[in-house]
């Protein structure tokens, strides 16, 4: 796992939106997922977003209501 590398990072687990029990889709809502056999492409990521946040809410909000520190704050690259 790498998220113990990435401390300042939010990582969020999509596959509750697109996994049952037995396999995970290739396609939501007729849109492919996938760029490759195991990355997503960038439209999948957007809709998996946007699902994500109608259905937990958006955890970069809660980051910044509970006072955690902006990662550009501590001269990380910022994101475009």
């Amino acid at each position: 796992a790498v998220a113990p590398d990435f401390p300042t990072v939010t990582w969020v687990r999509v596959d509750s939106l697109m996994c049952d029990r037995r396999r995970c889709a290739t396609e939501l809502d007729g849109v492919p997922l996938y760029f490759d056999e195991s990355h997503l492409n960038d439209v999948a990521s957007r809709l998996l977003a946007r699902k994500w946040i109608a259905a937990h809410g958006n955890p970069l909000a809660r980051q910044v209501l509970a006072g955690k520190p902006d990662p550009g704050e501590h001269g990380e690259a910022e994101r475009p």
